[in-house]
């Protein structure tokens, strides 16, 4: 999955992302569009495309 465009689902908010790796902890690393990274640290992946380059 790294390298990919997914898409980050939260009670807050939904927004595209691109997974960076997987850190020591397990959790997903992303990066926004605007640069943004996060670690998730629980929750379900489900892979579909989201965007294309």
């Amino acid at each position: 999955m790294p390298g990919h465009w997914v898409t980050v689902c939260t009670a807050a908010e939904t927004y595209a992302a691109r997974a960076i790796a997987i850190d020591d902890n397990g959790a997903l690393l992303v990066e926004r569009e605007g640069g943004r990274r996060a670690a998730l640290q629980h929750g379900e992946v489900s892979i579909r495309p989201t965007k294309t380059e």
